[in-house]
């Protein structure tokens, strides 16, 4: 979650965690901690709705990360 308090449509509000209002980003990063790909979370209407056959946002997220192919540009 990326700390936010101004006017924004995707802006998330969780009041349980301590950053309560921002920007939830979904991140795969590998064992060195280098970033391969990063999605922002817009809630309901960004998020595909013909995927029916996926029950879950955990599902749908981990599976969208996941077909993303990833490249080594250093070996």
């Amino acid at each position: 979650m990326i700390r936010f308090k101004g006017r924004s449509s995707i802006k998330q509000y969780n009041p349980l965690k301590p950053i309560k209002r921002g920007y939830k980003l979904w991140v795969r990063a590998d064992s060195d901690g280098y970033i391969s790909n990063f999605d922002i979370y817009q809630g309901k209407l960004g998020q595909d709705m013909d995927d029916s056959e996926l029950s879950s946002l955990g599902e749908k997220v981990v599976t969208s990360m996941c077909s993303v192919p990833t490249e080594k540009v250093c070996q």
